[in-house]
């Protein structure tokens, strides 16, 4: 007799079950993940209320055929830090490698940044070492480890985590040290290349130290459960969608279990409706909204960051936003927000009865749009209560006091909780645009399916948002990740590591691979091969394209167009002609799928209303209340249907339908919804629509950051993120930037204005214009910015564009355009004047040419620069597409209206936070020994501040002058950094401000002074300098360690990492971009791999932070040795001084530059110094401390 089947989501708030009985039979149930005094594990819990098991009776003598599991006990003990004891072998000199990271700063404009945690308890380096085409190059050294492992076993650490450098290509080292690991007795051993495939060294010793750090913790846990129901029946669900026995499941392949379940529901759905068309699932939550994206019937995989670690495994893609049911909605500086701060379980929201917050689940009770006879009545203190409607009208009405209060309008508990829909419902979409927009998918023709405990209050919102068409509601949607998990098969998705070139032998080779590969899969389905494809020298951005397995000229021709016809889909254009790369091998099996049939019909629970009332936007009416059933004729909103588990709000304008299979269908009829929130333009700033524009802005300039990324082909912007998106208005303000680069954003708006100047005012359709002048707004030569007009159908300007993004060379007396020598302007490359390259839509490639092959040094690969400046070009057009959207959506004089109302706001925020300071005055001194003086005079009274630089030195023979944008960027970076309020930088910033400069300045150079080094190195100081003069944290390392080398066959450029000064009650944190840059560095591997070098050692540089009651954060030491002559260039500030301590605190330690000359002795080189190196030369980099603040007592 078949025995009881369980598909089961363990989330962090709720565990969700489907339970299958033995006459076939399905019961849904919800509990408390957590429930102390009521029972002690929620899956044994939920099993045996689902089969009326005794309580005094084992739960593994039931008859049991199966249990498929998706949990976040894995993914909770990560966030907790609850995880094991772990020691962490890397490469030797690389061992800090998971504490600088990239060495990006997570949160821009914060003067503190959160400090790092390791996960590892011990960390050492392993001797022994391949290159990049996996040829020893050290021998390992397993007697020299021998003590240390010991050590650690003896202090208690019984994980080890092995990470080496190149082992994707060549694992022998790592396979050594895990056998001598098993030897020595560790219970957990985590290899780097077993785990990942991933061919960069971060992201796969992150791997290999989190599935170090969890697998105890799972492996604890699944032991506990398979001991309460018996073996071999549980099988758990992997991040990348596969099901796998409890014993093979890691802790990296399991951060994503429950949320992959409800993916794989999703591809579920989309294979019944045999639908090739894209399907978007929203799982909304208590907490936050998981979004993913099914397209031709297929999930997406990608790595990502968890828990600020980047996890090399392919994932199925899930994209989290921070609005969920218990998102708290409050009044903070003028504007409605919600999020991302929950109400969480306990106290939940106010509605539970237990004292909480204002939340999102309130807004739909007050509004109707939820019922308290749909729900379970398990609130209140005693946990038998109803929701309480009353609650959520006491918290919203307070709300709405506060709003009055403020600027004496009329605001009720509706009209709050109407616009933190409006904003939950724009940030979810959001999130869709995310996964579609970015990626050349159109949402609109998608399809919404909703689900998860929130969800279906919000379908119909979210999707008009979207301008989708058609939604989906499934009969188990409160259940629905549950039912994923139900359905999904056991397999194998392996992602295997190639890194070479395109060519018959090759697939000959890849061939071979597979055939090894299916002769282990036995009876499993075989899906069908793919090959991700990337251009040689073109960046990381690969296509994932199926490959028949051949290997005759015609599939290898096959191969070459269709990653030409993808590259044209992606980028508008042709690929260049360059030699393709085989980035990896995909290949993937599956057997067992699950089989959980649809029983639709089960409604919520007895004693629905036939009407309830219900907030239509305006006015309170009634509307009729469906209980599911097993059929049902066509209902137009609005209305609510109930079923188990989900309350649907259908909204004007949508009719429901249901199909056989019980599937809830809901299409829009061109009725347009009533959007209360937004009904109207205005003079006077609505709170709501102030923040949902505000989150629109910067969700735009996010959007041309993706589109720039994805589309560029350098290593500086794809790797180092070394660009800026911003939009402007007609005038030339700037309105809203992602959180891109400082230097950047504060200084575009001048290159916006000096375009509209040389285009007589105004830019007509189809109009894009270049420029990298830095007496015009730019900042220096290898900062290209492009400017693109956004037109409506009557061709009136309505907004402006720009993208300035680092371009690998643009010629110069030194590859990579950073000479440390340039005494004028023509010696760093190509003077770009404003000029118009895109007329009428056509790009003029030509002259765009043209211009960089101009002048006594041009730059060195044109065609790379005509490519970056296609991808800037790409950037904008999103940009203005997204506004052009915004316009049709929601009216041009709204719209506008907004433009202005946004900077109003900012201002508003400015003026009151300058009131709270005090100002001061400093004077830093450069290694030249320039100075750099500032006074800071703040007006309490009118909410102003004047920064007068004048006594600064006067223009300088060298290039470390600072073009007068450089210096308003960075005045507007500290205005933005005191203000701590999560506002776009904008124009509104630059209102209250008065900035003085002296003429022919250090700050205000005139034509044709050298800038090279301004833009990189006088722009730290002065912002070290305000923020001495504010008061608010000590120097910071004061330089950006600008690093350059190259031949004329190819260039590179980076900037290096360190101190943070610290500030009253935070230390600074070490090894982190500061201030005005934010640029990653290149990953270890992918540096070696493109470039003749070794990377030798990078690491922090300890005790270089100054002493303090705060200490200011470390500098690192980096290290290169070149495999082959060229040209070398530093750049760098703080060798000569170093960086200021604050209130007692002490000064960092200064910065260092040493070249090494083969068999000679390390020399010191000067704060800027170029030299044509031999091979084998290493320089070696140690940057500047943090300062440190108060007494060190």
């Amino acid at each position: 007799m078949a025995g009881w089947r369980f598909a089961i989501d363990r989330g962090g708030t709720f565990t969700d079950l489907l339970a299958a009985a033995p006459d076939g039979r399905l019961q849904r149930l919800k509990l408390l993940s957590q429930s102390p005094g009521h029972y002690d594990d929620a899956v044994l819990e939920g099993m045996a209320r689902a089969m009326h098991w005794p309580a005094d009776r084992p739960l593994h003598e039931a008859p049991i055929d199966s249990v498929r599991l998706g949990t976040t006990v894995a993914t909770n003990a990560l966030l907790e830090r609850r995880g094991a004891r772990v020691g962490l072998l890397l490469t030797e000199g690389l061992e800090d490698l998971l504490l600088i990271g990239d060495q990006s700063r997570a949160e821009l404009f914060s003067l503190r940044q959160p400090q790092q945690h390791p996960l590892q308890s011990a960390v050492t380096g392993v001797r022994g070492r391949f290159d990049a085409q996996g040829v020893e190059l050290t021998r390992l050294d397993l007697d020299a480890l021998r003590p240390t492992l010991r050590d650690w076993l003896d202090h208690g650490i019984e994980s080890l985590a092995i990470s080496l450098l190149h082992a994707w290509r060549n694992p022998a080292h790592e396979l050594a040290l895990a056998e001598l690991a098993l030897e020595l007795g560790f219970r957990q051993i985590s290899v780097g290349h077993r785990l990942s495939s991933a061919t960069r060294y971060l992201d796969r010793s992150a791997t290999a130290l989190i599935d170090a750090y969890l697998s105890p913790v799972l492996r604890r846990y699944t032991a506990r459960l398979e001991a309460a129901i018996g073996p071999g029946r549980l099988l758990l669900m992997r991040s990348d969608g596969a099901l796998v026995p409890a014993a093979e499941l890691g802790g990296a392949a399991a951060v994503l279990s429950g949320p992959a379940g409800g993916v794989a529901a999703c591809r579920a759905l989309a294979e019944s409706a045999q639908s090739q068309g894209t399907l978007i699932g929203f799982d909304m939550g208590g907490t936050s909204t998981d979004v993913c994206v099914i397209r031709a019937g297929q999930a997406a995989r990608s790595c990502r960051e968890v828990a600020g670690l980047p996890l090399g495994l392919p994932m199925l893609e899930v994209h989290t936003v921070a609005a969920g049911g218990g998102s708290i909605i409050d009044f903070v500086d003028g504007q409605l927000v919600v999020g991302p701060a929950s109400a969480g379980a306990d106290p939940g929201p106010a509605c539970y009865g237990r004292g909480g917050p204002a939340t999102i689940t309130d807004a739909n009770l007050l509004l109707g749009r939820l019922l308290p006879e749909a729900v379970a009545p398990v609130f209140g203190p005693a946990a038998n209560a109803m929701l309480d409607r009353s609650a959520s009208e006491r918290v919203l009405a307070a709300l709405a006091q506060q709003m009055r209060d403020a600027d004496g309008q009329a605001y009720s508990a509706e009209r709050v909780a109407l616009g933190a829909l409006a904003l939950a419902d724009q940030g979810m979409a959001q999130a869709v645009h995310g996964l579609t927009t970015a990626r050349g998918l159109d949402p609109s023709k998608a399809v919404l399916n909703g689900f998860g405990g929130a969800a279906a209050q919000h379908l119909c919102g979210v999707a008009e948002q979207l301008g989708v068409r058609e939604l989906l509601l499934h009969p188990y949607a409160g259940v629905l990740s549950a039912w994923g998990i139900g359905l999904s098969a056991a397999g194998e998705y392996l992602e295997l590591p190639v890194e070479r070139v395109l060519d018959r032998g090759l697939l000959r080779n890849l061939q071979q691979q597979r055939g090894a590969w299916l002769l282990q899969q036995q009876s499993r389905e075989i899906l069908p091969a793919a090959l991700r494809l990337r251009l040689d020298g073109g960046g990381e951005l690969d296509f994932l394209l199926p490959w028949s397995g051949g290997e005759d000229a015609a599939e290898l021709e096959a191969l070459r167009m269709a990653f030409a016809a993808a590259f044209a889909a992606h980028f508008g254009h042709a690929p260049p002609a360059s030699a393709l790369i085989v980035a990896a091998l995909v290949l993937e099996s599956r057997e067992g799928q699950g089989d959980w049939p649809v029983q639709a019909g089960e409604a919520a629970a007895a004693g629905l209303p036939e009407r309830a009332r219900w907030h239509d936007g305006c006015q309170w009416q009634t509307l009729p209340v469906h209980a599911a059933a097993p059929s049902v004729r066509a209902i137009d909103g609005p209305a609510l249907w109930v079923q188990s588990l989900t309350t649907l709000y259908v909204a004007p304008g949508w009719r429901l339908s249901q199909d056989e299979a019980g599937l809830l269908r809901l299409s829009h009829q061109g009725v347009a919804a009533v959007r209360p929130s937004e009904a109207a333009g205005g003079h006077i700033a609505d709170p709501v629509r102030l923040s949902l524009y505000h989150h629109r802005f910067m969700h735009l300039a996010e959007q041309m950051g993706e589109v720039l990324q994805r589309s560029a082909r350098s290593v500086n912007i794809r790797e180092r993120l070394d660009y800026s998106c911003a939009l402007f208005d007609p005038a030339g303000q700037l309105i809203a930037n992602a959180p891109h680069m400082p230097v950047h954003l504060g200084s575009m708006g001048e290159s916006v204005r000096a375009v509209l100047n040389s285009a007589g005012g105004t830019l007509a359709a189809g109009e894009s214009w270049i420029l990298n002048d830095p007496y015009r707004g730019g900042t220096h030569l290898p900062d290209i910015t492009v400017v693109s007009a956004c037109t409506d159908a009557d061709g009136q300007l309505r907004a402006l564009l720009a993208s300035r993004a680092h371009h690998a060379d643009v010629g110069g007396i030194s590859p990579g355009s950073m000479p440390a020598g340039s005494r004028c302007i023509a010696e760093e490359g190509v003077l770009i004047p404003p000029t118009r390259i895109v007329e009428g839509g056509e790009l003029d490639r030509i002259r765009l040419r043209q211009l960089f092959e101009a002048g006594d040094w041009p730059a060195r690969d044109p065609d790379l620069n005509v490519g970056e400046v296609e991808a800037q070009l790409a950037a904008n057009r999103r940009g203005a597409q997204l506004y052009l959207r915004l316009l049709d959506e929601h009216g041009g004089a709204e719209v506008q209206a907004y433009l202005a109302h946004v900077l109003d706001h900012t201002e508003g925020l400015l003026r009151s936070r300058l009131r709270q300071l005090h100002g001061g005055q400093v004077t830093l001194r450069n290694d030249q020994g320039a100075q750099v003086a500032v006074q800071v005079s703040i007006d309490a009274e009118q909410g102003e501040v004047t920064v007068d630089f004048n006594g600064s030195s006067a223009q300088l023979a060298d290039n470390y002058n600072a073009p007068a944008a450089v210096v308003r960027a960075a005045v507007l970076y500290v205005l933005r950094c005191l203000l701590d309020h999560p506002v776009p930088l904008n124009e509104g910033f630059a209102r209250p401000l008065t900035l003085r400069l002296p003429e022919s300045s250090l700050l205000s150079p005139t034509p044709p002074a050298a800038v090279v080094a301004g833009n990189v190195e006088t722009s730290q100081l002065i912002t070290d300098a305000l923020l001495l003069a504010f008061g608010v944290q000590a120097g910071s390392q004061g330089t950006m360690n600008n690093l350059s080398f190259g031949t004329a066959q190819w260039q590179y450029y980076e900037t290096i990492a360190g101190g943070a000064g610290a500030g009253p009650g935070f230390a600074g944190c070490s090894g982190r971009q500061t201030h005005v840059t934010n640029s990653r560095i290149t990953d270890a591997e992918v540096l070696e791999r493109r470039f003749p070098l070794r990377l030798e050692h990078f690491g922090l540089r300890r005790g270089s932070g100054g002493r303090g009651r705060y200490a200011g954060g470390d500098g690192v030491i980096r290290r290169i040795r070149f495999l082959e002559a060229v040209s070398l260039s530093v750049l760098a500030g703080r060798r000569m001084t170093a960086p200021p301590g604050l209130a007692g605190g002490e000064a960092g330690q200064r910065g260092e530059s040493r070249l090494q000359l083969p068999g000679a002795e390390p020399q010191t080189l000067a704060y800027a110094e170029q030299r044509s190196v031999p091979a084998d030369s290493v320089v070696e980099i140690r940057t500047p401390g943090g300062g440190g603040y108060g007494d060190v007592g």
